[in-house]
């Protein structure tokens, strides 16, 4: 685990693994909402903050986010036809 007091990067890697939903599908859906991240591997997320990006967008991402894991958390799992 990293310190965030001494560790200062532009780069977060979140597992959706919880989610039961591959990270191509959280990427996919994520795009669509206007969240541009990639899948770094099976089951985590890749994203990252440009000089461009604040606060405010950091903010819209999370709820962004939220919104669909709320969404999923109440949808039924279908077969996921991404890599």
């Amino acid at each position: 685990i990293i310190d965030p007091a001494e560790v200062e990067t532009n780069i977060v890697r979140a597992s959706v693994r919880a989610s039961q939903r591959r990270a191509a599908e959280w990427s996919a859906e994520l795009k669509r909402n206007g969240v541009r991240v990639n899948a770094c591997s099976a089951w985590e997320l890749r994203f990252v903050t440009h000089r461009h990006i604040g606060a405010t967008e950091i903010d819209q991402a999370l709820d962004i986010f939220s919104s669909v894991w709320n969404r999923w958390q109440t949808a039924p799992l279908t077969q996921c036809t991404v890599p």
